[in-house]
């Protein structure tokens, strides 16, 4: 049993080690921008004192989806199969569509999110299941 332990463990460390690589060689690149920015700035403005400047606060964009996109994609597969689906049916069907091999958690919260929204406006209707769970399909 402490070999499978151990070896999930030296999975994610490897994988986090890959992220730090990452991050590192972004890091380089974001700094030579910044570099050649600062000379543009410099040669509109000689006396500006760069390090005086104000940051902004960056915020990454987690979504692997663009604005709307996952509200169509679950629309097209409910129309698709024409039959009520559960979340993680629609999930596994939008990870196959979109070719990424994120965990499933990393959308099952924004797709059922989505799907009780539209069952709130009427457009989606709730099927209960023998397991306790819910499927879903448009109305």
């Amino acid at each position: 049993m402490n070999d499978h332990v151990v070896s999930g463990l030296i999975k994610k460390r490897a994988e986090l080690v890959g992220k730090i690589s990452y991050y590192k060689k972004e890091i380089k690149v974001v700094n030579e921008e910044l570099k050649h920015l600062d000379s543009t700035i410099k040669l509109f403005n000689p006396d500006i004192k760069l390090n005086l400047l104000s940051e902004k606060v960056f915020r990454p964009n987690k979504s692997c989806f663009k604005q709307g996109e996952i509200s169509r994609l679950i629309f097209d597969i409910l129309k698709s199969k024409n039959e009520p689906m559960k979340v993680k049916d629609i999930a596994h069907e939008i990870m196959n569509i979109k070719d990424f091999g994120y965990d499933i958690k990393t959308i099952f919260n924004t797709i059922r999110r989505i799907l009780y929204h539209y069952t709130k406006r009427g457009v989606l209707k709730t099927f209960d299941n023998d397991d306790l769970s819910k499927s879903w399909a448009i109305k």
